[in-house]
């Protein structure tokens, strides 16, 4: 309880501050415009509401990234059998605007998963938006090496500006974020790690020049075969 209660103040501390500067930016632009507005020239009134607009449209990333964490943490739906390589083509259908080349043939003999294909969507989604984000032009999404029994893992690896030693162990911080100015509301990775979590699922980053995460999820447990009749007796199938 200690330590939820310590979360819970620090993580309200943090939006607390994520939300008052765009707040302050639209304040403080709304009072320049009510008090001189009728001065400026028509560029100078064009550029102070180009600063409103874009703060209100952080401030409604903010609210929708926190909604999206909210419903993560409340949980998922059941686990089922996923097929990952059409979750991949479809989220590669769906982020076409990004621009990224996504290579993934590998993923269309992979095994059967169980988990949720719209959180796994969702999960994919916020990876490649990161990607385009840090200036990544491809983006690989492959088979890795799996860290624990009956478990798949899937690399998703592209070709950006990467992480600094000093900023890996902050990206799954609430908040971090280097691409504040890009829109970055340094949520994403923190939902991402959120919708795995009660599928038994995780997201971690690997180590590497590349910027690569890795998605582990258990594996569909394989069904043993039943016997036939004659065959549980002992007696000639034949």
């Amino acid at each position: 309880i200690r330590d939820r209660a310590s979360y819970l103040q620090e993580f309200s501390r943090q939006i607390s501050h994520e939300f008052k500067t765009p707040l302050a930016g639209i304040r403080g632009a709304v009072e320049v415009l009510q008090d001189h507005g009728h001065d400026m020239s028509g560029s100078d009134r064009e550029r102070f509401l180009a600063n409103v607009a874009a703060d209100a449209e952080r401030l409604q990333r903010l609210t929708q990234r926190l909604m999206e964490l909210s419903r993560a943490e409340l949980g998922a739906e059941a686990a089922v059998s996923v097929d990952l390589g059409d979750v991949v083509r479809k989220t590669a259908e769906q982020t076409n605007s990004l621009g990224l080349r996504i290579r993934s043939a590998e993923l269309d003999a992979a095994p059967r998963v169980l988990s949720n294909a719209q959180a796994l969507q969702a999960v994919l989604e916020i990876l490649l938006e990161n990607a385009a984000q840090h200036g990544a032009s491809e983006v690989e999404v492959a088979l890795a090496p799996s860290g624990r029994p009956a478990t798949v893992c899937v690399a998703v690896r592209d070709n950006g500006r990467g992480i600094t030693p000093g900023n890996r162990e902050k990206v799954f911080e609430p908040f971090f974020t280097t691409e504040r100015d890009a829109g970055g509301t340094g949520l994403g990775l923190s939902i991402a790690r959120a919708l795995l979590q009660p599928l038994d699922g995780e997201l971690r980053l690997a180590d590497g020049e590349l910027t690569t995460f890795v998605i582990e999820v258990p594996e569909v447990p394989e069904v043993p075969a039943t016997p036939g009749v004659g065959q549980a007796r002992g007696e000639d199938a034949g």
